[in-house]
């Protein structure tokens, strides 16, 4: 099924020190200032609850639009709590997978075939981006406030 996304929110999460610090961009409506950071999410729980609150149900794998022919990314639908706990099991996993390493076993194929994320391209099916920037916006002030 194809999907269009151009007018839904979308967000780029950079994983600065894994599930700990995570940089937040997002995409805007204004031309001149396409991306904007939105701020910086603490911990697992924080970047669950930011994703609940924005809508957030989707991240997409691949594509390129410098190739010829362009190649589109690939969606996949999951809850916000699904995905941090995916992206969780991903840094665990490279982590034992170089304690293996560095201690002389041979990690199993699986274990060797996971990368740590750096970033990750999610957006909301459901969520414009007239509607989800206040979201996101209104969820780092609140959040800047506690801190």
């Amino acid at each position: 099924m194809v999907m269009n996304i151009e007018n839904n929110l979308c967000l780029y999460l950079s994983f600065l020190d894994e599930l700990d610090l995570v940089k937040v961009l997002a995409v805007t409506e204004d031309w001149d200032q396409r991306i904007a950071i939105m701020g910086g999410v603490k911990g697992k729980e924080q970047l669950a609850d930011l994703l609940k609150e924005a809508g957030i149900d989707h991240y997409t794998v691949g594509g390129d639009s410098f190739a010829i022919p362009p190649s589109l990314p690939i969606a996949y639908e999951i809850t916000p709590q699904k995905m941090v706990k995916s992206l969780d099991e991903a840094f665990r996993t490279v982590e034992e997978t170089q304690l293996k390493i560095l201690s002389g076993e041979q990690p199993a194929e699986e274990e060797l075939s996971v990368r740590e994320p750096v970033s990750l391209r999610v957006f909301s099916s459901t969520t414009t981006v007239s509607e989800g920037l206040p979201r996101v916006q209104d969820w780092f002030k609140n959040h800047a406030q506690k801190n």
